[in-house]
């Protein structure tokens, strides 16, 4: 099934001057679910198949695009760490690249609405508050030209 989003939002964040690794996308049906494995100049984004189509068939094509953007936030935040507050942990900077995805594909509210509820049904490994990951999703969108009424009514 393809997703109705363009996304090639990525290649105008991280142009050929700056050094972002580039990313390998896996297929495996033993994966937990989602994950990135950094290696050298080419990252591994290793998905389980059944994960993506529970998040797709419950949350939409738009969650599918917030979980591999927020996996591909940490291959742009190797190469551009100071894109974010430099207060916002691994997951949130990761989390806000998330956000500006949203942003940049003009996600709806009902999108962004299903794509936060995916993103608290499947959390990253890390410590960070649940109001911390929705703080660092809203700062991305925001600065990726997204409208602030409409993240804010869909985090509601």
């Amino acid at each position: 099934r393809h997703t109705r989003f363009k996304c090639d939002w990525s290649s105008d964040v991280c142009s050929s001057d700056l050094n972002c690794p580039k990313l390998a996308l896996l297929r495996n049906a033993t994966s937990p679910g989602l994950l990135l494995i950094p290696s050298g100049a080419t990252w591994k984004l290793v998905y389980n198949p059944k994960t993506f189509s529970q998040i797709d068939d419950q949350y939409g094509d738009p969650a599918v695009v917030a979980m591999i953007s927020h996996a591909f936030g940490h291959t742009l935040d190797a190469g551009m760490p100071g894109a974010w507050p430099k207060e916002f942990s691994t997951e949130q900077r990761a989390d806000a690249w998330s956000g500006c995805a949203l942003a940049q594909t003009h996600a709806s509210t009902n999108d962004i609405h299903g794509s936060l509820e995916a993103a608290k049904k499947f959390p990253p490994s890390g410590n960070d508050s649940w109001t911390a990951r929705v703080g660092a999703m809203r700062t991305g969108f925001l600065k990726c030209a997204g409208n602030p009424a409409t993240f804010d009514q869909a985090a509601r």
